[in-house]
This record gives C-alpha cells, sequence and structure tokens, in this order.
C-alpha cells in the first residue's frame, strides 16, 4: 500500500519529529550502542549519531575499532555534558 507525500505531509510535523527523536533518545528504542562515561551508560544509534557527527560517521564507517563495538568509552566527558551532547545531536535543540 502506498501513501501519498501529502498524506505523510499532515502525518508528521517538524516538531512531531524532534519530539519522536526525543523519545527514541530517552527511551533507548532499537538503540544499537552505548557511550559510556565513567559514571553512566547512554544508549544511542549509531545511525542518527552518524547522520550528525563526522567524529561518530568516521568511528562507524572506516577501520576504527569502534566500528564493531557496542559500548564505546568516553571517560573523559562527565555525564552532564555527554547527556546534553545527545540530546543536541537527538533534537537539534
Amino acid at each position: 500500500m502506498c501513501i501519498s507525500n501529502s498524506v505523510v505531509g499532515e502525518m508528521y510535523k517538524a516538531d512531531d519529529l524532534k519530539e519522536d527523536f526525543e523519545t527514541l533518545y530517552a527511551e533507548g528504542i532499537l538503540s544499537d550502542v552505548k557511550l559510556r562515561t565513567a559514571n553512566f551508560t547512554f544508549q544511542a544509534h549509531k545511525n542518527i549519531l552518524s547522520v550528525r557527527s563526522p567524529v561518530f560517521r568516521a568511528m562507524f564507517t572506516t577501520e576504527m575499532k569502534e566500528k564493531t563495538q557496542e559500548c564505546i568509552d568516553i571517560p573523559d566527558l562527565e555525564d552532564d555534558t555527554l547527556h546534553k551532547m545527545l540530546l543536541y545531536v537527538y533534537t537539534n535543540s
């Protein structure tokens, strides 16, 4: 079954998309990578990180060790800093 573009446009607005991505991050729905600080582990999505960050894109698409890891250690970042960075990555705000 095909859905016309006008129907899709009515279904999803920019604010809805932002909220959906924030929920995706907050609930860890279908996450496929973990980012671990010294004290906390955050669930994330390689595809979203890759499209929003050239650093993550390189990690996940080249022969860097992170490409095959399920958990990436980032001990030099504070929990709150990584959380705020991820919120920005997912919501652009």
